[in-house]
Order: structure tokens, then C-alpha cells, then sequence
């Protein structure tokens, strides 16, 4: 048979075979290493419909290879079976097909009540259960815009998911986790956790995950998949789900109509409208039906769509390799860049390449203007210091910012200029879509000022934000309402409208504002901005001003120190280095004044002092060093410590930027030691607490010692952060 290449099975036909134990993982392949993001991220392009990348199967025998069942961590040992019993290998796709089944099938539905077990033997990435959270009202944004793509305000149509990209529907996607102890408060025991359906204390535990679930509007993902062979305990369908929502959603509606909060009009619209007028009741009764319908279609859709793989027969064998690593070859990806770049060549043949005009206009140098920074004057490459450019190719994320800056600026130039809602876009106006429909003559014309404002924005990131290269924004789109903004040069050069931009930016990234749903955020922002910058609206940022250090399980002390079941987010560690470099501390230095600066360091200057050259080398420094009670308290390497996120040490509250050499020179010494011998005014400007705080007590162990001193330090940061932003905000 040879190598068969456009074969295909449904997902519900995939998954079958694997719970059946035909489709089985070859136990040569890797563990399960994907992230919650990357997990999310393929549910919501797989209910979107975007065709996977294609599997690779190997038929063969089970005593070709050792072997196990996806998700799972354990190599499966089955000697009843014969060794000569067939079987299909999954040589390529373990991370989604594993993801796949954890997020639209139930793991434990064939468990028997021993749940433990199979809880135990599952990948710990793997450990949650996973929903579309339909709760109404949710999704209203600053403006009074609402997104309602499965209809659930008013029960309408809900939206073609298959016309929908994944970007559309990711914030509905929600995962809860699973914890074995949980079990311990059986009163309190959540409706989805694997035990509940096995629990004592509920008499109909199916009725009653139907019902919780509905109440939250939580469908659960995990029951898209319908388990035939699942114990009867757990045959609890998300159909039931889906048909309980409808019904209690009607009687709110019919509540809200009564009580004058919503119009007839507004629920029942054409062909209903009139089976309204002529009966309320069947009006009603189809208005549940067709939801409830267009739901449970989308569900057999998700799971009757098909996969593709690329199958092997058993001669195959010894081509599996190669046919592996050319499928995993890191080849480049087509973008939307691309095909603008593409767009703009077919559309006007005279000019030249829309890339080398980007390119060509990046190198030019743009002046440093006092509005930024008074004391430094001159012009630069900013394309060079924030690598915006490298081997003559753009940055891929300067490519993305780009593109969003088309379609944006089109959106402004259509919008009336005396109008308040100058300004106003749409996460539409920002979509694949909307920027594929400029034309060549639209983009020629734009690309200087797109670009230039887009220098500009990076610019004051770098100058004002601390930033020292492009890979330093966590989210990439807070630099879209920066470079709306930056659109007028007058803006440029306005003392008040620089220190405005920095109190949205740090207010914005430590109250995790961009943390979720990045290209609404970033839309709505650009309106938001001009109206804080123009005067229009200087208390519009006050909610998430109150937030910063404050943000549960992103910025607060606990998240920072550890405690919480979140880790710290990387923006957060990112966001403080950048933060303490924005303020141009002192070097880490006993007899000289070295201040370190993001753009300095970009560069690497030399930096002279008594006649003594420094390099601006900046390394991520460990205030309290990592490995200094190793010998007493930790058997683990240090770079072992480093990566584990969890460590208190690790935190964002124990780093900061100090020079290469500095580092060098106290990187094993303890912090109320090197501290002794640095410049006084270095260690405030570093936030760092007082020398007589660093010092160890009597008897305090070093769990208690780390978070005392990290703990003064956050409070010296949040303390500073929001004095600084209260005069930012209020610049004349």
C-alpha cells in the first residue's frame, strides 16, 4: 500500500479508534509538553474549523513498539492481547490529538468510580476540564459594544463559527482544574470535578451537573464527544446542557420584557415576529428550539469534522524519519504580511517592493524631540536600537504591527474629523479580513506614515518605558493605540500627551488590561488613549490606575511571591526590569556613577568614568542569589532553580538590570553583604529596602526571610508606581 497521503476520519471516528485501542501512541514519543495557552489556543481553531496539519500513522503490530493510550503517562502492558493483534501508531501529533481528546471528550467516563486512577495516570498538563462560557452580559466593551457569537443575549442565530477566526471566540474558552483533594469538602465538591457523578451525598448527580452547569453557563467541551460505552453515572451530555440554558434563558427574557428592560422587538425579529403577534407561547417555544438546535448542531459539526493524516504501511518503517522531520521541517509560514506585500506588487508594478520601502524608510533617523526627553538631543536609528530590523529581514512582530496599523489608520482617515467618535475603531477594523481588502494604491500611500509612527512608538517605549529591543513588549498590540496617537506629529512633540501614553502604558500592562483578548483591548484603546491625551476623559484609566499590584493571580503580592495557584506572568517580569531601567538607575558600583539606560544598553556602549570604560552590558540579576544556601537547603542544581517559576527567588520582585560586569563580580554573594559596598543612591533607585531590612533575624528561616524582603520591596515598587502615575496623569 505504500504511503496513502489524503486519507481522513472525523474526529468522533479518530477518537474512537483510539478508545477502542486500534489508534495507540508508540512509547518512543515524547511527553506531553504543551501549555494551557497552546491548549486553548487549538480548541478554539479547531471549533473555528481551521484544518489541522496532517497526522502520521504507521499500521503495524502492538509488538512493533511498546506503546500507551494518549494523555496518559504510563506505558500500557496488555498480554491477553496476541502479539500478532493490529494497530495503528500515532508517529506524529501527540500534542493536539492528546489535546483534542482531554478538551472534547471525557477522560474519566469509563472509569467505573475509580476516577483516582485514571486522575493519576493522566499527564499533569492534561489535569482540567474544559468549557465555552456563555455567560450574557460578559462581553459589553468600554464603548457599549457587545460580541455575542453564540447569541446568547437574546437567543438569535448563533454565529457561523466556521466563518469566525480563533481569535473570535478564545475568551469564551475557559478551563478549570482538577485537584485530587478537592474531594476532602464533598459539600463544596465543584459539578465538574471526576468524583461528582460518583459522590453519596447527591442523589441525581446527572440532573444535577445539568443543572449547575446551566446556571453558569458553562457548556462543558469535555461532553462534545458522546462516550456510548460511558457508565451510566456518567452519561451526562452537553445537549442537556445546551437545552437547560435555553429554557432558563427564556424565562429571563420573559422577565426582562416585563419588567420594560427589553422590548418584544428586540427578542423576536422577522418570521418570529409574526408567530409572536399570533401566539406568545409557540413564539417562545421556537425561539428555545431553533437556539437550542443551531447549539447542539455546532457540537456535531466540532466533532464530525474531519482530520487528515498521512498513513504508513508497515514496509514504510525506515522511511517514518525522514517523512517525520520533512513534515516538522521549519520551513517559513505564509503570513498576512505576505500577501500584502504580494497585494501591493500586483497593484502597482512601478513602485518598488513594498518591503524594501519599509525597509528603506525604518534606517532613516528620526530626532530625539524634548517632549521625550529634555536632556538628550540628536537623531537616531531606532530601527537599529530596537532591532526592529536584523540581516536586512523585519521583525516578524513590526511585520503584525504594520499590517494592524493599515487597517487602522483607513478606519481613521474614513472617520469624520469633527465627530466624537474620531477615533473609534473596531477589533473588526483589525482583522485578516479587513486588511486584506486594502488596495495597493491605499498601502503605497500610507506606508511612510504608518511607518513613522510606528518608529515613533517604539521609540518612546524604548526612551520612556524602558524597553531595550522589540522582544521586550509582552503584548505586541499595545503598540497599535501608541502609533494611533503618534499619526499626528503634533502629538510627537506635546510634553503632556508623552507622560499621558507612559501612565496608560504601565497602567495598562501591571493591571493586566492586555493579559486576555489583546485585539479588542488594543481597539478600543486607541479611542480611550485619544480621549485621555486630548483631555476628553483624564479619569478613564482610574479603574485600572487602582488595579496595578493589585491584579489577583497577575500583579498582586501573592501571584509575585509564589503563593497562588497562578505563576507570575513573564509580562510582569518583563514589565519590572523595564520599569526600574525606565528610571535610569545606577549601576550595581561602589566608586562610580553608571547610570543604566534601555537604549544604551541596546547598543552596548562604552561608557567612560575616572578614565575607566564600562560596557552598558545588561544581564537579568537575582538580588538574593539563588544558589547561596544550597549546600544547607537545596540538593536541585541552580539551573534547575532557574527554571522552576515557582521558586520564591525567581520572582520578578528579586531582579533587576545591572551591568554584565557587576554581575559577575556579586553574583554569589549574599545581598546584605555586596549591598555594603554599592553606592547608596543605587540601591533605592533599584527599590531596594533598607540594608538593616536585608539583614537576616534571629531564628527567621529562609522562607520567611525571602518574603519579607521581596514583600518590602513590592511595596516599595507599587508605592512609587502609583505616585509616579497620579503625576503622569496629571501633566499640564
Amino acid at each position: 500500500m505504500g504511503v496513502n497521503s489524503n486519507n481522513k476520519k472525523t474526529f468522533n471516528e479518530l477518537l474512537r479508534s483510539e478508545i477502542m485501542g486500534d489508534l495507540v501512541l508508540p512509547d518512543f514519543q515524547r511527553e506531553f509538553v504543551w501549555k494551557i495557552e497552546q491548549q486553548k489556543a487549538l480548541a478554539a481553531t479547531f471549533l473555528t474549523r481551521i484544518p489541522l496539519t496532517s497526522l502520521l500513522l504507521l499500521e503495524g503490530k502492538r509488538k512493533d513498539f511498546g506503546y500507551k493510550r494518549l494523555c496518559v503517562k504510563n506505558k500500557e502492558v496488555n498480554d491477553a492481547l496476541p502479539g500478532d493483534n493490529k494497530c495503528t501508531f500515532l508517529l506524529d501529533g501527540q500534542q493536539r490529538l492528546s489535546t483534542l481528546k482531554n478538551i472534547f471528550s471525557d477522560v474519566y467516563s469509563n472509569c467505573n468510580g475509580d476516577w483516582e486512577s485514571v486522575f493519576d495516570n493522566i499527564d499533569n498538563k492534561l489535569k482540567y476540564r474544559w468549557f465555552l462560557n456563555l455567560k450574557p452580559n460578559k462581553r459589553f466593551d468600554d464603548n457599549g459594544e457587545y460580541s455575542d457569537v453564540f447569541g446568547i443575549e437574546k437567543l438569535s442565530t448563533p454565529k457561523s463559527l466556521d466563518k469566525l477566526e480563533p481569535g473570535d471566540i478564545i475568551d469564551y474558552i475557559e478551563c478549570r482544574k482538577i485537584i485530587k483533594g478537592d474531594v476532602k469538602g464533598k459539600d463544596k465538591l465543584k459539578w465538574w470535578h471526576p468524583a461528582f457523578v460518583y459522590s453519596d451525598n447527591i442523589d441525581t448527580p446527572q440532573y444535577e451537573c445539568k443543572k449547575r452547569s446551566a446556571d453558569e453557563y458553562m457548556i462543558p467541551l469535555y461532553k462534545f464527544y458522546n462516550d456510548e460505552n460511558a457508565d451510566e453515572k456518567n452519561r451526562f451530555k452537553a445537549t442537556s446542557t445546551i437545552s437547560k440554558i435555553a429554557k432558563d434563558r427564556v424565562e429571563k427574557l420573559k422577565a426582562e420584557i416585563n419588567e420594560e428592560k427589553r422590548t418584544v422587538d428586540e427578542i423576536f425579529v422577522g418570521e418570529l415576529r409574526s408567530v409572536y403577534k399570533a401566539d406568545s407561547a409557540e413564539a417562545w417555544d421556537a425561539l428555545e428550539s431553533n437556539w437550542t438546535n443551531a447549539m447542539n448542531k455546532m457540537i456535531l459539526d466540532t466533532v464530525g469534522q474531519n482530520i487528515y493524516f498521512i498513513e504508513l504501511d508497515t514496509a514504510e518503517i525506515g522511511r517514518a524519519v525522514t517523512i517525520f522531520e520533512n513534515m516538522n521541517a521549519s520551513g517559513t509560514r505564509l503570513s498576512v504580511f505576505d500577501l500584502v506585500v504580494a497585494r501591493a506588487a500586483a497593484g502597482n508594478k512601478m513602485h518598488e517592493s513594498l518591503t524594501a520601502r519599509i525597509i528603506k524608510r525604518l534606517n532613516e533617523k528620526i530626532a530625539i524631540p524634548e517632549s521625550l526627553t529634555p536632556n538628550i538631543k540628536g537623531s537616531i536609528n531606532i530601527a537599529e536600537d530596537m532591532k526592529l530590523i536584523k540581516d536586512n529581514e523585519i521583525n516578524a512582530n513590526f511585520k503584525n504591527a504594520f499590517i494592524s496599523m493599515l487597517a487602522a489608520k483607513k478606519k481613521i482617515d474614513s472617520l469624520p474629523k469633527d465627530n466624537k467618535q474620531y477615533f473609534k475603531i473596531s477589533s473588526d477594523d483589525l482583522k485578516q479580513n479587513k486588511i486584506l481588502q486594502i488596495t495597493s494604491e491605499e498601502i503605497f500611500s500610507n506606508v511612510d506614515n504608518v511607518v513613522d509612527a510606528l518608529k515613533k512608538a517604539y521609540m518612546f517605549l524604548q526612551y520612556r518605558c524602558g524597553l531595550i529591543s522589540i522582544k521586550n513588549l509582552s503584548y505586541r498590540l499595545m503598540i497599535i493605540p501608541i502609533a494611533c496617537i503618534f499619526l499626528d506629529d503634533n502629538k510627537w512633540n506635546d510634553n503632556v500627551v508623552i507622560d499621558r501614553i507612559e501612565c496608560w502604558y504601565w497602567s495598562s500592562l501591571f493591571s493586566g488590561a492586555f493579559s486576555a483578548n489583546q485585539n479588542n483591548r488594543s481597539a478600543e484603546d486607541v479611542k480611550k488613549l485619544f480621549d485621555f491625551v486630548d483631555n476628553s476623559n483624564i479619569n478613564i484609566f482610574d479603574e485600572r490606575i487602582d488595579k496595578i499590584f493589585g491584579q489577583k493571580g497577575y500583579s498582586d503580592l501573592s501571584t509575585f511571591l509564589g503563593e497562588s495557584e497562578d505563576s507570575w506572568n513573564e509580562a510582569m517580569h518583563q514589565g519590572v526590569l523595564a520599569y526600574i531601567l525606565s528610571r535610569n538607575p545606577l549601576d550595581f558600583q561602589k566608586h562610580t556613577s553608571i547610570h543604566l539606560r534601555a537604549w544604551e544598553a541596546s547598543r552596548k556602549t562604552a561608557v567612560s568614568y575616572n578614565n575607566v570604560s564600562y560596557i552598558i552590558d545588561l544581564q537579568d540579576h537575582h538580588l538574593i542569589p539563588l544558589c547561596q544556601d544550597k549546600m544547607i537547603r537545596y540538593s536541585d542544581s541552580e539551573r534547575y532553580l532557574r527554571q522552576n517559576k515557582k521558586f520564591i527567588l525567581n520572582s520578578p520582585l528579586n531582579r533587576t538590570y545591572i551591568t554584565a560586569e557587576a554581575n559577575n563580580r556579586i553574583s554569589k554573594d549574599k545581598i546584605d553583604s555586596y549591598m555594603k559596598d554599592i553606592n547608596g543612591y543605587s540601591a533605592s533607585e533599584h527599590f531596594i529596602p533598607s540594608s538593616d531590612s536585608l539583614v537576616k533575624k534571629k531564628n527567621e528561616d529562609d522562607d520567611k526571610y525571602y518574603r519579607r524582603v521581596l514583600t518590602n520591596r513590592f511595596k516599595l515598587l507599587s508605592n512609587e508606581m502609583k505616585d509616579e502615575l497620579d503625576f503622569l496623569k496629571h501633566a499640564e
